[in-house]
């Protein structure tokens, strides 16, 4: 059954995104070369229409520099197995990026989040970009005021792969595990914030991301 609110055509609380706009989705959640699955849960949280299981299959398997990286990556086992829990305050912490908003400020298109596994302490940053960069600086900051944790938690994002994010962490004698890229549920306790996360950013936003 179908819904209008505010507006907004809904399916199942759903927004029912019309094909003219369904590129532009498809694209911002395929930001960062997710895999198909992940790429359809972020989809699937907040927007539906008909076909967008195949459209999402299609976008992926059609995605050139996920083809470049398939070519070269070497296949093996993927590590499914969590980390150990931890014990106290600022041992684990686990960081991840929501966005892009397209309705927010240029400045402000971005959450990335840093959230303590033992207490659940959140520490968020709005930031016009998700660069490398931009994370280690705003970290550098956190990190002065709290002290180095001893496992940083994240995905396999282009920006907590390269050389500026493993330098950082190197410096630092922080440990860094990273979600097997088809099961980003290891990184589950910033995913879970992340959807609080975005179901408020997108209700002040008027539901445009």
């Amino acid at each position: 059954d179908l819904d209008k609110t505010n507006g907004c055509l809904l399916k199942c609380e759903k927004i029912v995104v019309p094909a003219k706009l369904r590129r532009a989705l498809l694209k911002s959640a395929h930001i960062g070369h997710p895999g198909i699955a992940r790429a359809k849960s972020k989809l699937r949280e907040t927007y539906w229409w008909p076909g967008i299981s195949k459209d999402v299959e299609e976008f992926v398997r059609h995605c050139n520099g996920c083809q470049s990286s398939q070519k070269s990556t070497p296949k093996g086992p993927v590590r499914t197995d969590p980390l150990p829990e931890a014990t106290q305050p600022w041992e684990k912490v686990a960081i991840d990026v929501t966005g892009p908003f397209h309705t927010a400020p240029s400045n402000q298109r971005f959450i990335i989040a840093l959230i303590d596994y033992y207490s659940g302490f959140p520490e968020l940053m709005l930031a016009p970009n998700h660069e490398a960069p931009t994370i280690v600086r705003w970290l550098d900051q956190i990190f002065a005021r709290y002290g180095n944790p001893d496992t940083i938690v994240s995905d396999n994002g282009p920006e907590f792969v390269g050389t500026i994010f493993t330098e950082f962490l190197a410096k630092r004698d922080i440990k860094h595990h990273k979600s097997p890229v088809y099961h980003p549920q290891s990184n589950g306790k910033v995913e879970s914030f992340n959807r609080t996360i975005k179901f408020h950013a997108q209700t002040l936003n008027g539901h445009s991301e």
